[in-house]
């Protein structure tokens, strides 16, 4: 069951996602040319699309408090690569990624088209030019989710933040909202910290393989209503931790997940 349950994913993984990509690959002159459409868009083509996939996966999405809308800047704690597809199925936005992941098979397509957008986090030299990027993407009308933990990790807890893309908010003024997220699998699998949760030296492609044969996940996603701001960024990074923390139920200590297609509350 487990195998036939990973084809059918893995061959829906592709029909779901060749019509977006398509549309994305036809209207990107235009976008280019008139911003305003590119952003209403990427958004009509990148949530239906992640929401679809999420439906696909049995990954049901219990949400506590509404997204900000765009634009935005809001920092989350990381778990997995299915980060991606909880945060596009629930909000008008684009992510901040290692820049390996841009070079992945499969999944480094998905995450340029999504307007996914990288960074070489061991160049300090490439810094300025993230948060260039970052502020016209926010100039342009996008949310950007930043996990300013720097890497993903098992879920029982939140690692410290880097305060070097607090800049952006920090220079500008802006408030930076927050979002916690966690993950429970069914009972009788493995725990969601290795199952759904990548982190240390797992490989790819056995985990996802994994991750595809799971009946269901539940992804439990909380936006933090009260938003922080402060003129100096490791001081907006100290508090957006706190409040990530705060909002914080580690990975697989509720109930356990059943199947199903993806739900909002």
């Amino acid at each position: 069951m487990g195998a036939v349950r990973v084809a059918y994913r893995l061959l829906g993984l592709v029909v779901l996602t060749l019509p977006p990509w398509l549309a994305y690959l036809l209207t990107r002159p235009l976008a280019r040319r008139f911003p305003r459409f590119g952003v209403r868009s990427h958004f009509a083509l990148i949530r239906p699309w992640a929401q679809a996939v999420a439906a696909l996966l049995g990954l049901r999405i219990e949400r506590e408090g509404e997204p900000p809308p765009p634009p935005f800047f809001l920092v989350s704690n990381h778990l997995s690569y299915l980060d991606v597809i909880v945060y596009l199925a629930s909000a008008d936005a684009v992510l901040l990624s290692r820049a390996d992941v841009a070079r992945w098979p499969l999944i480094g397509v998905l995450a340029r088209s999504t307007g996914t957008l990288f960074i070489e986090r061991s160049r300090r030299t490439e810094l300025p030019r993230v948060i260039a990027r970052v502020r016209a993407r926010l100039d342009a009308g996008y949310g950007v989710i930043v996990f300013p933990e720097g890497t993903s990790s098992s879920g029982e807890g939140v690692l410290p933040f880097r305060a070097s893309l607090f800049e952006v908010p920090a220079a500008a003024g802006l408030p930076v909202h927050c979002a916690s997220l966690s993950y429970d699998v069914p009972s009788g699998r493995r725990p969601a910290r290795t199952a759904v949760a990548w982190w240390g030296d797992m490989t790819f492609g056995r985990h996802a393989l994994g991750l595809l044969a799971l009946p269901g996940i539940r992804a439990r996603l909380r936006f933090d209503p009260r938003p922080v701001v402060a003129a100096d960024r490791k001081e907006l990074a100290r508090l957006a931790e706190e409040r990530v923390r705060a909002g914080f139920v580690p990975t697989g200590s509720g109930e356990p997940a059943g199947g199903g297609a993806a739900e909002e509350r």
